[in-house]
């Protein structure tokens, strides 16, 4: 017997459907019958009851059992020590002797553990499974259920691209020891603890410094690096004020009647600030010719985009249709469940070279909508020297591709738009480069200089499967850069130098300055992937790939812990920063934690481990060394309650503020004992904002509506005041 465990228990069903010979009610489980809403109905029973499902492959039993995900997690600082569970300032930093693991306290968790547990000790199992998800953290999830099962039995590894049944069966035939996989687990513990230590004292001590128990201050290794990048761009943005240029236009035409329009500058560039300099200019040449100084004609050639990694994916899917990070991320997973796209969490952009010999029949079995582009390619596909096939740049997994089996008509819109997306890439790649004519004519009028450039798409290429896409085609920031500069020029206008120009008409055209673009997902996706340096050519965004911020399978919850930590929200597609986001950052002292370099350094570094080329104690050490200093750095900043309604200082200790909570007005200095309290409905009133501040100024509400306690009601004002018997204060209710 072969005990195998998936990662989540939809896995395990499809490696069953594969694997074949599982009867569930005396019906075999197959791909097509998973479909069936009544069977799915019996098969999720059968499930929850057994915890595994059987099956016989090849002669032998194979038991195949799953988890939940992470099934396992570190323990919290209160699971050390009774402490934690108050945070005080003085017991932070924390850092555990011996790190602890433990099974998740969720009862689905714990009792599909014990089923685990069970079959991985069951003396008739031959060896262990490990079929998770072929990446570092999936390398993760198993070890660590492995290690709590105490199992003593071999492990091996099943390491999956993708789950077509021609995969899985030739990854059963080439299994390895899990053990060789022990760096990925190295590395995702590194990671983890690394995360746990400096989140779990940089936010204790944060928001005993910034919040309440009520108001959270989430400081992160990653987050923050994000949050500040989102911050930094919002207070750009609202720095910015609109400023009036001019810029100066003239219509040309050649000997031969073809037109083009020039702009003048100089060397500070084309923009003058000053209307009456623009109109002595304008002044100075109207009514005279132009002439050539100089003339470049040339044709430039852009090649096909790279393959899809999981960043690279969301950031079209975000462009082009507006879905999210996650989204994207999601709708990928599940499309490699079903068998349609290979493994989506992938870093990579190219194929290995072994991959050549698929080529051919992979486009062939893409679906029908794509016939013209499939017989394009097809007609001139030449596999040898395309850049896509580099064995030194695919290390786990390769990029996003199609597999065989043929997209039906059940994929939903959204997708249907990630798999075409998927499906062109893998088109465009290996089509013909885009050609593009330039054109750049310098002028010289009296003593003034223009110059008129133009940038025109004469050979399609691989913009054809482009201009296909819902009729959709955009620039990269290295077109649109130049869009400014692009004047209506024909293709075969010619001009020789000191040839003599006439100068239609001359104009002065008005324009205000832009402001600087907020993040969209899209953006910020790319900032993380080059740690927020800004790089056009994509083989240089590839070289910082291993410096980025986050991985591409966390990317997308990076984002959506943020909009949950009420740091950011989402508008119109745009990242805006909320006042509590802004104002963490302001106040926040620790450079460090706030530098996407920094994080950065740390990804790579992982990466580094994830290779065998760093130990994992030495990456611990630093960065618990990190997380200790951090945290004293911001030990040493004073309290200040931010993104709260502040009421003043309390009435009560005079140490504490008075701020808004779900229930009451109360004192932030709760964890030294104060109960200062205004409750919201004190005398069955409704106590707002501005009457809380009436009361504690001291003064006397209006007539305020108040309820007894059988519902009737009764007209009151209401007062502060210092009860005799005691230091406390209490709301009191006048006759009105």
């Amino acid at each position: 017997m072969i005990v195998m465990y998936a990662e989540k228990p939809d896995i395990a069903e499809k490696l069953v459907a594969i694997l074949g010979k599982c009867f569930i009610n005396d019906i075999e489980l197959t791909l097509d019958i998973l479909f069936n809403s009544e069977f799915k109905k019996k098969l999720t029973a059968y499930e929850n009851e057994r915890g595994f499902l059987r099956c016989v492959f090849e002669e032998k039993e194979y038991l195949i059992t799953w988890g939940f995900g992470h099934m396992a997690e570190l323990k919290s600082a209160k699971e050390y020590n009774q402490k934690y569970k108050v945070w005080k300032e003085e017991n932070f930093p924390f850092v555990p002797e011996h790190f602890q693991i433990r099974i998740k306290k969720d009862l689905n968790v714990r009792k599909q553990f014990q089923v685990i547990k069970k079959l991985f000790n069951d003396t008739k199992a031959e060896m262990i499974i490990n079929a998770t998800d072929s990446d570092r953290e999936g390398q993760l999830i198993f070890d660590w259920v492995r290690s709590l099962s105490k199992t003593k039995k071999p492990c091996m590894r099943l390491w999956l691209n993708s789950y077509t049944k021609e995969e899985v069966i030739n990854a059963l035939h080439e299994l390895k020891s899990n053990d060789k996989y022990i760096n990925l687990t190295r590395a995702a513990r590194c990671r983890s603890i690394a995360d746990w230590l400096v989140g779990i004292n940089l936010t204790a001590v944060g928001t005993l410094k910034y919040g309440t128990s009520k108001n959270m201050f989430p400081i992160g290794r990653v987050q923050t690096a994000v949050l500040y990048m989102i911050v930094e761009k919002e207070i750009e943005v609202r720095k910015f004020k609109k400023e009036t240029y001019y810029v100066i236009e003239a219509l040309c035409r050649t000997k031969d009647n073809k037109e083009f329009v020039s702009t003048w500058f100089n060397e500070d560039g084309n923009k003058l600030s000053d209307k009456e300099e623009s109109e002595e200019i304008v002044k100075s040449v109207k009514g005279l010719k132009g002439k050539v100084l100089d003339f470049a004609d040339n044709e430039t050639k852009k090649r096909p985009p790279l393959l899809y990694d999981l960043t690279s994916l969301q950031m079209d899917a975000n462009i082009k249709y507006g879905l999210t990070a996650k989204e994207t991320l999601k709708i990928a997973q599940k499309l490699y469940q079903e068998q349609l796209l290979t493994y989506p969490r992938t870093d990579s952009r190219y194929l290995p070279k072994s991959k050549k010999v698929e080529i051919e029949k992979l486009i062939k079995s893409l679906p029908c909508v794509y016939n013209d582009l499939k017989n394009n390619v097809l007609t001139h596909l030449i596999l040898e020297n395309n850049r896509v096939f580099d064995d030194s740049k695919v290390n786990s997994h390769y990029a996003i591709i199609p597999t065989y089996k043929i997209a039906t008509e059940d994929l939903n819109e959204k997708e249907i738009m990630v798999y075409g997306l998927v499906a062109r890439s893998i088109l465009k790649v290996f089509m013909g480069d885009a050609v593009y004519s330039n054109k750049k004519i310098l002028l010289e009028i009296r003593e003034e200089t223009f110059v008129a450039r133009s940038r025109k798409l004469i050979e399609d290429g691989w913009r054809k499967a482009e201009k296909k896409l819902d009729n959709i085609e955009f620039d990269d920031e290295e077109e649109s850069d130049n869009e400014e500069n692009t004047a209506n020029m024909s293709t075969d206008l010619e001009v020789n130098v000191d040839d003599e120009i006439e100068i239609r008409e001359i104009n002065i055209v008005q324009k205000t300055s832009r402001a600087p673009a907020r993040f969209t997902e899209r953006s910020i996706l790319r900032n993380m992937e080059t740690c927020g340096k800004k790089v056009v050519k994509e083989e240089l965004r590839e070289a910082l790939r291993e410096h980025g911020i986050g991985t591409p399978a966390t990317r997308a919850d990076i984002i959506e812990k943020l909009i949950s930590s009420d740091y950011i929200t989402r508008k119109d597609r745009y990242l805006i920063p909320t006042e509590k986001g802004i104002k963490l950052i302001e106040k926040l002292p620790i450079e460090k934690i706030k530098s996407p370099d920094f994080t950065g350094e740390w990804e790579y570094k992982l990466s580094l481990v994830e290779k065998g080329k760093l130990s994992s104690e030495d990456f611990f050490k630093e960065s618990m060394n990190a997380a200790v200093s951090m945290t004293e750095e911001l030990k040493t900043t004073k309290r200040e309650i931010i993104g709260c309604n502040i009421f003043g200082k309390c009435p009560e200790c005079s140490d504490g503020q008075i701020m808004e909570g779900k229930k009451g007005y109360g004192c932030s200095n709760y964890v030294n004992g104060c109960k200062f309290v205004i409750w919201k409905n004190a005398y069955g009133a409704k106590i707002t904002p501005s009457i809380a501040r009436i009361l504690l100024n001291g003064g006397i509400t209006g007539k305020i509506t108040c309820r007894k306690k059988d519902g009737s009601t009764y007209t009151a004002k209401l007062k502060l005041i210092k009860e005799k018997d005691n230091e406390h204060y209490k709301v009191i209710a006048i006759k009105a």
